[in-house]
């Protein structure tokens, strides 16, 4: 599956200078009829209430509705051109946007005013997005790399998707710091950047496939992953430099140093949960609950009595018991079929030994895709942090299950996808 992480439609065209045919130029179909040509499945709306466009979120909802199967709607959320931007208010008017038109994701592109993340009404305007399980799509440049660095780790549950490499620039002269700011954000794992905006990157916006680039995009790759890179082509703002196809073989082909392997997570394996959002939607958390895994929690008794105050681990079998604080959990690896340990929620508490998957795998997966998954407990990370360490990874059924830091604020358990999607399962 292909998928297009960051486009644009619009009833009118909204830039200068202006096109020949402004009604029409930026039609969700003709997307749709680029994508057709190109074998592109899903696209995501990255709406922009510019001129000509106050409704243009409705627009990139009603798109959505229209074409369920194809298109997803991220609004534009108190964007730089609002008059609304960085006013007070934003967390309720995020929560309301999300609400009325059904989000899984919404945009905000941000100027200079670095601070705003770390204000009252900053942090609660992405503690509404993170709470709500909703993608941030954020078009930021290098000197944000730290701001963003520091709110990524204050909601690490947060999917932040940073913008066209998020301001990596081939013009930049040694010893590259700005791009050094953009490699050093690799550090925070939720933080994602879209491959896309050659023509921005590069120092010549014509000269296609912008080779000056590539040794930049390896350089995210190396570091980001595969995992956490997303292509996407800025259409129909890209055909001022290059085709629709262009900007998918600019990935595709001309970036040869991206493994087979890896080239379909970042073509759309990233994004491919958004048509269905298995994050947040309650079959998959019940497949979920069925996903079983042995994982004997071996905390200090004190550890455990703060925990189980808080309601956020229960003792299960192993945590009655004294253990010393320095244990640390044993991953072990199970066969399809064994029933070890008890249900994962009982009587809506968790338990601390935990079972193999009773469900059948292949469904989850087929639904999900081929993933990566992490299990997280709790949300007190300076008590639960220490106690899974640098484990070995763990495969089941063939997939790997990182173990990670234990950084899950308001939920008691989660699964997390390597990509960045959660799925809570709240007490």
């Amino acid at each position: 599956m292909i998928i297009d992480c960051h486009t644009h439609a619009w009833e009118y065209w909204p830039y200068e200078p202006q096109v020949p045919n402004p009604e029409s130029h930026g039609r969700v179909e003709k997307l749709l009829w680029e994508m057709d040509r190109n074998g592109v499945d899903h696209a995501v709306l990255v709406c922009a209430n510019l001129d000509h466009n106050p409704r243009n979120n409705e627009y990139g909802a009603e798109s959505a509705k229209r074409y369920p199967d194809r298109i997803t709607c991220f609004a534009d959320v108190d964007c730089s051109w609002s008059p609304t931007y960085h006013t007070p208010g934003a967390a309720a008017r995020l929560a309301e946007t999300a609400d009325r038109l059904e989000l899984k994701g919404f945009t905000h592109y941000l100027t200079d005013d670095y601070d705003w993340l770390e204000s009252d009404e900053g942090l609660a305007f992405f503690d509404t997005a993170a709470e709500r399980g909703l993608i941030a799509s954020l078009a930021f440049g290098a000197p944000w790399h730290p701001h963003v660095r520091k709110l990524a780790r204050r909601f690490p549950e947060l999917v932040i998707l940073g913008h066209h490499m998020a301001g990596t620039r081939a013009s930049e002269k040694p010893p590259y710091p700005n791009f050094e700011e953009v490699l050093k954000s690799a550090e925070v794992p939720n933080i994602h950047l879209k491959l896309s905006g050659f023509a921005y990157v590069s120092q010549v916006d014509w000269e296609y496939p912008y080779s000056d680039t590539m040794w930049m995009v390896r350089k995210l790759y190396e570091r980001y992953g595969p995992e956490r890179l997303c292509w996407a082509s800025d259409y129909p703002p890209v055909l001022w430099y290059m085709t629709y196809q262009q900007s998918l073989e600019a990935v595709r082909t001309h970036c040869g140093f991206i493994r087979e392997a890896d080239r379909g997570l970042v073509l759309g394996g990233n994004m491919a949960p958004i048509d269905t959002n298995p994050a947040f939607k309650l079959e998959i958390l019940q497949d979920l609950l069925q996903f079983r895994l042995h994982v004997p929690c071996k905390l200090g008794a004190d550890t455990h009595r703060e925990l189980d105050s808080h309601r956020d681990v229960v003792a299960g079998p192993e945590l009655g018991q004294q253990f010393g604080s320095e244990a640390v959990p044993d991953f072990r690896r199970h066969s399809a079929g064994e029933a070890q340990g008890g249900p994962l929620v009982e009587r809506g508490r968790l338990r601390a030994g935990l079972g193999s998957c009773l469900r059948p795998w292949a469904r989850l997966r087929a639904r999900c895709g081929s993933r990566r998954w992490r299990l997280i407990f709790g949300r007190r990370p300076e008590l639960l942090g220490p106690c899974l360490g640098e484990q070995e990874d763990v495969r089941l059924k063939g997939h790997l299950l990182r173990p990670h830091r234990l950084l899950v604020p308001k939920a008691a358990v989660a699964i997390v996808l390597d990509a960045g999607s959660e799925a809570e399962i709240p007490l």
